[in-house]
């Protein structure tokens, strides 16, 4: 018997939680699986957040192995990612979109990735989205799965399990879906505050371009009824 609530959204049906705030939890997102504490947002839309960067925490490293990211890494009270295995198990549950929301100089711009899923670790965490929807006020733009540099199929690399024939985690200083030309990727939310050069540095370049001053950035799982 799983004791402990699936995800942020089973927490909030199963009122383990208060509705309408902000807060740490602990899961279990496989029954045989570990306990782990996540960022929840109890709201009416749900959030459970997997990945959070903030300028004024600790920085975080995304140079890390295949089976860090696999586990997760960082601190909940800070930054920290979840980690791929609890992503997956999480995405058994049912339907999901995944939220990305970026803060930077006194904006905010956001986008989902619905029919978001993910392979298991034996076949690399390989990705597979349906459809990118702008966010109403501010979109943050689509550089995941748009045109000639969609990621869609791609398995997720790192420094120690590069699957991309051109040093892309070693390029951009941490793993991804990236693809397998020169380009790699249009995004990259692992890299440094201040990278070596714009490659290396945290970029999302529809629609932000050039940017790379965020304060904030954060991905979060919000469980869909469907698959529409």
């Amino acid at each position: 018997m799983n004791l402990f609530v699936l995800d942020c959204k089973e927490g909030r049906d199963k009122n383990v939680t208060p509705a309408g705030i902000i807060l740490l939890s602990f899961i279990q997102p496989s029954v045989n699986g570990p306990v782990v504490e996540v960022k929840c947002d109890f709201r009416s839309s749900t959030r459970t957040y997997v990945y959070i960067r903030e300028t004024n925490c600790l920085e975080i490293d995304g140079n890390k192995t295949f089976n860090e990211y696999s586990n997760g890494f960082g601190h909940t009270v800070g930054n920290y990612f979840l980690g791929l295995e609890h992503i997956y198990n999480i995405l058994q549950i049912g339907y999901f979109s995944m939220g990305i929301r970026f803060e930077f100089d006194g904006q905010v711009a956001k986008g989902y990735y619905h029919k978001f899923v993910i392979d298991s670790k034996a076949n690399n965490y390989r990705l597979s989205i349906g459809f990118f929807q702008n966010d109403s006020a501010f979109s943050c733009g689509d550089s995941v799965i748009n045109g000639a540099f969609s990621l869609n199929g791609r398995p997720f690399s790192t420094l120690d399990h590069d699957l991309t024939n051109h040093s892309c985690p070693v390029r951009f200083g941490g793993g991804w879906w990236y693809l397998d030309n020169h380009v790699c990727s249009r995004s990259n939310v692992n890299g440094r505050r201040s990278g070596n050069n714009f490659e290396s540095t945290w970029h999302w370049q529809d629609t932000l371009g050039k940017t790379t001053s965020f304060s904030s950035m954060n991905m979060f799982l919000r469980y869909k009824n469907n698959q529409s």
